[in-house]
Formats: structure tokens, sequence, C-alpha cells
């Protein structure tokens, strides 16, 4: 999104936010939004529209949220509906803009790539990539291991993205010290240099290796694409399947 987007955008948080909020998941979420956490900011905005489905503001705040993970079509709905329900007040003048937002980044989006050819580092015959976007909030440097059933991302990593684990389901995973126990959970995104996987399952759960990195890319990541890695050249080449 453009500078001149992204300033609308901040005007449009700061008129709304002269309105009635209302606490709980409602005031979580536009506070994870302004922290740019937007799984999160998705999430807690769900919550409060159970509670106040005719309200204007929640899902003015939960159709931005989606702007920023991508989800253009569901945030369509949520515009739409402002407008129809709403029609003169300033949460419909908005969602237009919001409306003509979408519809000029769906006119400039660039082509995904299919394949990408990446630099590695490999440390202590650790391979890692870097710049890893996760649920397209958090960038971070990963383990590769083709050897790993999950995605593993630890404690830290799953607070950030705001993951909600309270009932998560529990597995065990086969390491190198041993059975650990994880919280299995999904993840809306994992990309890297515009290559992504949707739904990606993840085991969250401290690594037990020596490297102090948030997240190890394992196969419910890497089977949705052939890998070819050239230690000898230092490259991961990333392909869809």
């Amino acid at each position: 999104m453009n500078t001149y987007k992204i300033l609308i955008m901040f005007i449009i948080i700061a008129t709304l936010s002269t309105e009635t909020c209302y606490a709980g998941s409602l005031q979580d979420g536009i506070n994870a939004y302004n922290q740019k956490r937007y799984a999160a900011a998705e999430m807690n905005l769900k919550n409060a529209l159970i509670n106040n489905p005719g309200n204007t503001n929640v899902r003015y705040y939960l159709a931005i949220s989606l702007v920023q993970l991508g989800k253009y079509s569901e945030a369509r709905r949520h515009y739409q509906y402002i407008i129809s329900t709403a029609p003169g007040s300033n949460a419909a003048y908005w969602a237009n803009v919001g409306l003509k937002m979408i519809t000029s980044e769906d006119t400039t989006v660039q082509k995904v790539p299919s394949k990408i050819t990446l630099a590695i580092e490999e440390h202590n015959s650790v391979i890692i990539v870097k710049n890893v976007t996760v649920n397209n909030s958090v960038n971070a440097d990963f383990i590769i291991d083709t050897g790993a059933t999950y995605t593993i991302i630890n404690p830290d990593l799953a607070n950030k993205l705001g993951l909600n684990l309270n009932n998560a389901q529990k597995i065990n995973l086969i390491t190198a010290n041993g059975t650990i126990t994880a919280s299995k959970a999904v993840l809306n995104s994992v990309e890297i240099k515009g290559l992504s996987a949707k739904n990606v399952e993840v085991a969250v759960s401290n690594m037990g290796t020596n490297s102090n990195l948030p997240g190890l890319l394992g196969m419910s990541f890497l089977k949705n694409f052939k890998v070819t890695i050239d230690k000898s050249a230092r490259k991961l080449i990333l392909e869809k399947n």
C-alpha cells in the first residue's frame, strides 16, 4: 500500500476513534491493529462482532484488518454491509473509501511468483532462511528442515502473532533431544519473497536446538513446493507444485 493510502488509513482511524468505543474485544482489536498485529486484530474483532453484529465501527476495523491480511473479498463484504445498513454515516463514507482502495489494490497487484531462489546461510549444519513473513505481519529468520513433519514456532513468536492456544490440540514431536509436547495451531500464511502457503499447520514449542531463531520450516510448509537445496552454491529453490 503506498504512502498516500497509509496516510488516508491513519486519518480514518483517527476520525473513527473519536466515536464511542466498546470495551473488551473491540478495543483489543483496535490496539492489535495499531501495533500491526493484524491476525490478532482479526480474531478480536470477529469476537466483538458476535456480540455487536450491527455495530459499524466493529465491522469497519475488521474490514481494514482484513485488507492488511490480503483478504480483500471478505473485507469488501463488510464494507458493503456498512454502506447498505448505515447509508450517510461516517462509517459508510470511509467504507466507500475503503472499497475504492481495494479496487485500486486489485488492479495494481503484482504477479505472484511460482518459483524463487534464495541465498541461504548455514550455521552448525543448520540451514537458515531469512525474512520469512508470517500472517502478513511478522518477519523472522527460520531454520529449514525437510525431515520435520511440522513447521515449528516458539511461544514468543506465537504471542507476537496473537495466537490463542488455550484450547489448542496437544501433539508429540520427536526431536534429537527426545519427545516433546507442543500446541498445534494454524497460520493464515507463511511467505518468502512473494511465494506463500496458506493455512499452514504449526507446532508451538521451544525447538530444543542450539539456535535462538523463532521458527523452523518443516513439511507442513514445504509440502506445497518442489524443494531444491544446493549447499555448495548456498541456494534454496522453491517452486510451486
